[in-house]
């Protein structure tokens, strides 16, 4: 008992450390493996879409397997919540042998716990599978499961509360990026044009994948400033007086100001871009004049994806250039305002850069 005590508080104490839910499941999937000595441990969780429960960690085969949400021994726990001990599977008529017919493994005794969150929402199963020994669960088993279980549920539902959080800012985003269409005779592709290349460009840098997503959301917000702008300049056909362009760089400030201060990763760097994507290497852009590496990586990056496109794209002053002449803008305008390396990672692959370029079309008529 010791030992069992000894090992459980080791992993929970690793596990205040670990923030992948992923890995902190699989963690507690190889503690009840461990601590109740069985073959395997199950963890499903529910899909509400396709009113399923599906395999997040499951040792037994790689593919993910799914049955319905009232199915088989874990769709019965899901729907009423409670947890079960089957000594013999095959016996009882709950029991669903599809899984194993499929996998090629033999069920022999089943624990059987419900995930349920605060608030007694079912969100998900987890099963242990066949005591190693061949004896059957018994009540310590299923208390020892009950108390991993709830650091499960901790997790799990943590997960669903980021990523509905993560779903709300994209929302954001998307209807932050419109706004500044009705400001701008651009389209609103032209934003999602601009998130997919900067992302791109992101895909041949360093950067961390999660970095790389904040950039792919955050990008479209570049111009949200111009909303603060008024109609006749924004709406210009012609050349701007000096005065009208003074006017223009504000919506750098602008941008920075509706973004700033939101207590998120996306909009701290939508803020940054929306700052600093008009300042250029050599120092001659806006709005503090900034040079080289002094310039965010995110709106060093957001300047080539904005212009490129703004060059493939018809404005009320100028007609759409035709490719060729703009990818050679963009090169010839490395290391004064862009960033060299930048430009190379922009121009590596022509294609991928078309295909962004066809896959978001601005709709004709």
């Amino acid at each position: 008992m010791q030992e069992q005590l000894d090992y459980l508080i080791r992993v929970t104490s690793e596990l205040a450390f670990e923030h992948e839910t992923k890995k902190a499941i699989e963690k507690l999937s190889e503690a009840v493996r461990s601590l109740l000595k069985v073959e395997l441990c199950t963890i499903f969780l529910h899909d509400a879409k396709t009113k399923e429960l599906w395999t997040f960690v499951w040792q037994q085969v790689k593919d993910e397997i799914r049955i319905g949400d009232a199915e088989g021994i874990a769709g019965y726990v899901f729907q009423n919540r409670e947890p079960l001990i089957i000594d013999d599977p095959y016996a009882d008529p709950r029991f669903n042998p599809a899984v194993d017919k499929n996998t090629g493994f033999r069920t022999k005794g089943i624990l059987a716990l419900p995930l349920v969150t605060r608030s007694g929402k079912a969100i998900g199963v987890v099963e242990a599978i066949n005591k190693r020994d061949s004896s059957a669960f018994s009540k310590e088993d299923l208390s020892l499961l009950q108390h991993l279980g709830m650091y499960i549920n901790s997790f799990v539902e943590n997960t669903m509360l980021y990523q509905k959080l993560q779903e709300t800012q994209r929302a954001i985003v998307h209807k932050l990026s419109r706004a500044s269409r009705f400001k701008d005779q651009e389209t609103f592709n032209h934003t999602v044009r601009v998130g997919h290349f900067a992302a791109y460009i992101a895909d041949a840098l360093p950067v961390s994948t999660e970095w790389r997503e904040l950039l792919l959301l955050a990008a479209p917000m570049h111009d949200i400033g111009k909303v603060g702008l008024p109609d006749a300049i924004i709406g210009k056909p012609g050349k701007l007086t000096e005065e009208e362009f003074e006017a223009i760089k504000q919506h750098a400030l602008i941008g920075c100001e509706i973004l700033a201060g939101g207590e998120s990763e996306l909009t701290d760097m939508a803020a940054i871009i929306a700052l600093e994507h008009q300042e250029w290497w050599n120092g001659k852009g806006y709005p503090m004049g900034k040079s080289g590496e002094g310039i965010a990586l995110e709106a060093r990056i957001v300047a080539i994806a904005d212009v490129f496109d703004a060059l493939c794209s018809e404005r009320p002053y100028k007609p759409a250039w035709p490719l060729d002449k703009a990818f050679q803008e963009i090169h010839d305008m490395s290391g004064t305002h862009f960033d060299p390396d930048l430009v190379d990672a922009f121009l590596r692959d022509r294609e991928e850069v078309e295909f962004i370029m066809t896959r978001f079309a601005d709709e004709v008529g």
